[in-house]
This record gives structure tokens, sequence and C-alpha cells, in this order.
């Protein structure tokens, strides 16, 4: 970790009260607990899965288009 980054944290760290380092401490806990969670079996088959062959292999274009809103003049 950089320098400048340290002291920043450093400050903000003395600039929390004693709860609040506290209820840091445990929403980051809850938090990581949350990540590592294994998803249920329900939920993991909702997730959209592709095949190479689901992928085109042709490039589209890109073509922008300048429009005039009302809503921005």
């Amino acid at each position: 970790m950089d320098k400048e980054l340290q002291e920043k944290l450093q400050a903000y760290k003395e600039s929390l009260t004693e709860e609040e380092r506290k209820k840091l401490v445990e929403r980051s806990n809850a938090l990581e607990a949350y990540q590592s969670a294994p998803d249920a079996v329900e939920d993991l088959e909702k997730i959209p899965v592709l095949s190479r062959e689901d992928i085109s292999k042709e490039i589209e274009p890109i073509i922008n288009e300048e429009k005039e809103s009302q809503m921005y003049r």
C-alpha cells in the first residue's frame, strides 16, 4: 500500500469513535460471511450460460448517431 493511502486510512481511522469502529468491523465481517456463503443451487441455475456456439464470430459495426434531445437544450 502506498504511503499516501496509508496516511489517509490512518487519519480516517483516528476520526472514528470506538462505536463506529466496532460497527465497521461488524459490517465487514457480515459482508465477508455473506460473500463466502455458498449459493443455493436454485440461484445458480438462474445464471445464464453462453457456449462458444452462442457467440458470433462476425464483428458487428458500432454506429454512433448524434441526436438532439429536448431535455438537454
